[in-house]
């Protein structure tokens, strides 16, 4: 089975930030912690394998989501989309500032959710999958779909080939790479970049 895609929610308004949780759980992914404060929001993210932050702007307390989101472009290098209610220029210029991989304006519906996650996320793999010697293109093709977090389904959908032939890629590109599931393929590329 495939591994999930790991989520941080950062959002201090817990009914809020629980209905995400569901959401993204309805999506497949696995909800790794909710941090309502930048303090918490550093603590999850140095202990915790995480693959994307939804962050919302506005937090309580003197650091705020900009912050987090700081933090999370220089010392983690995962993706992230910032969750807000506000547009103002003022407030856009500094989430700008970031390089965030997408930015959702609330109140958002699961399907609103689930393309700007896609999106940012394949974004993200874009920046960071090079090709990676002694895989043939096909794989490498894989291993792409793979690292942008597709299932081994969606995998086989979007290069028009059956299911048992993506599996059998995948157990090739493991092989050929050394490592057990998907989440240390997608960490190893990121390594050599």
């Amino acid at each position: 089975m495939a591994n999930k895609i790991k989520a941080l929610i950062v959002e201090d308004e817990v009914i809020i930030a629980e209905d995400i949780k569901q959401t993204l759980i309805s999506l497949d992914y696995e909800v790794v912690g909710i941090a309502t404060k930048y303090t918490r929001a550093i603590e999850l993210l140095e202990n915790k394998s995480i693959d994307v932050a939804l962050v919302d702007i506005m937090l309580g307390g003197s650091k705020n989501g900009i912050d987090v989101a700081h933090e999370i472009k220089n010392r983690f290098k995962i993706p992230f989309v910032f969750l807000t209610s506000h547009a103002d220029a003022a407030t856009v210029k500094k989430a700008k500032e970031t390089q965030p991989n997408a930015y959702l304006l609330k109140p958002f519906s699961k399907d609103d959710l689930f393309t700007t996650l896609e999106i940012a996320l394949v974004k993200d793999e874009e920046k960071t999958i090079t090709p990676i010697s002694g895989l043939s293109d096909r794989e490498m093709d894989v291993f792409k779909a793979l690292s942008a977090g597709h299932t081994d389904q969606e995998i086989a959908d979007q290069l028009f080939i059956s299911l048992n032939t993506a599996k059998t890629h995948l157990k090739h590109i493991y092989k050929k790479l050394q490592v057990r599931n998907r989440l240390e393929a997608v960490s190893l590329a990121t390594r050599m970049n």
